[in-house]
């Protein structure tokens, strides 16, 4: 282990907590991102009452010629150093608290471990940041994911969503929804000229609960697919239109209006939602997916009824062959159900039915 100057890290432009496409991102405008998303006025606090904690170097490639290294492990723990000493990358921002002098002279030079490349440190990483505990966020996982998928398929992997998943300690299904999702929302944005900003940054993991959805992606036209080839098949085959429409509902429409779809709690609804025709009317007129829940719910209950009345002729059946030798508790519970029965037949003649 070594130490660096702050001056001469540089921030990774493939750090998968930054949005997609920031290859030719400047250092400021990371920084920038990282700023408004990173929280970091805790981190500078944390070492202007601690330092910077001497066990936890930034991982680092080497030197390029005029001696810079970018840092692929502790992006912003980098970040809050470069605000914390204010740099030239940081130009307009200042911590809320203002860092002592003698602590801002004893964070110019860091601890960090250099490592030959980054496949060195890939299922480090990965299993950092997926399964332990630094998780990144559901879109920055993904990406991360999506790129280890890729790379073991280069290097002809029969099953690389297992592979991935052994590796970071993940499973099969996990790592296939988040590829899935991910490819999905750059596909609509390359062929179908969605736009996915939000998506992928503030509703990703929304997203990845729609892909457990047979409903929402069958209205898409993403049928089941398991390998790596057949996902590539089904998503050639998707509706452009109709995968355009699902990433608008989760997006808020205008300044003050909500997205359709923003609580991923509300995934099933939307996906019977999008089954039913009516449902899907009643939606695009008012805007308002419990409404159209509710809609779905109704249109369901007929099913429900007769469900409910095949257990009913079962437990019937049961009642009867144990009549015999049927005890207190039994001949309670059945006479209990009776009432309960009349009064559901009191309800169908209310109704207009025949109590037959």
């Amino acid at each position: 282990m070594a130490v660096c100057n702050v001056t001469n890290l540089r921030l990774d432009p493939r750090n998968p907590r930054l949005p997609e496409r920031v290859d030719e991102w400047p250092q400021d405008e990371m920084f920038a991102y990282i700023y408004r998303v990173g929280v970091l006025d805790e981190l500078v606090d944390s070492y202007s009452d601690n330092g910077f904690f001497p066990h936890e170097p930034l991982i680092v490639l080497p030197a390029d010629a005029q001696g810079d290294r970018v840092v692929v492990e502790g992006n912003r723990r980098l970040a809050a150093l470069m605000l914390a000493l204010e740099l030239d990358v940081a130009e307009g921002r200042q911590p809320v608290n203002e860092v002592n002098p003698d602590v801002k002279a004893s964070l110019q030079e860091v601890p960090i471990y250099e490592v030959p490349d980054r496949d060195t440190v890939r299922d480090f990483l990965g299993f950092r940041h997926i399964s332990g505990l630094r998780p990144w966020k559901p879109e920055a996982k993904a990406r991360y994911m999506a790129r280890e998928v890729e790379l073991e398929v280069k290097a002809g992997s029969d099953h690389p969503f297992r592979t991935v998943a052994r590796r970071l300690g993940s499973n099969t299904q996990g790592v296939r929804n988040s590829y899935v999702a991910l490819t999905l929302l750059r596909g609509a944005r390359e062929s179908c000229n969605a736009d996915v900003a939000h998506v992928m940054s503030e509703r990703f993991g929304v997203w990845v609960r729609c892909m457990n959805s047979t409903h929402i992606k069958s209205f898409f036209g993403y049928g089941k697919a398991r390998t790596y080839a057949e996902v590539h098949e089904q998503i050639v085959g998707i509706d452009c239109e109709k995968l355009s429409t699902v990433i608008q509902d989760l997006t808020p429409q205008g300044d003050h209006r909500k997205a359709l779809l923003s609580d991923s709690r509300d995934v099933t609804g939307y996906g019977l939602v999008l089954a039913d025709e009516n449902a899907r009317t009643l939606l695009r007129k008012y805007g308002d997916l419990q409404i159209a829940i509710q809609v779905v719910k109704v249109a369901k209950f007929p099913d429900r009824v007769d469900e409910l009345r095949n257990r009913s002729d079962a437990l019937r059946d049961e009642i009867a062959s144990s009549i015999e030798t049927a005890e207190e508790p039994l001949v309670t519970a059945t006479a209990a159900f009776l009432r309960s029965a009349q009064l559901l037949n009191g309800v169908v003649v209310s109704l207009g039915g025949s109590n037959d």
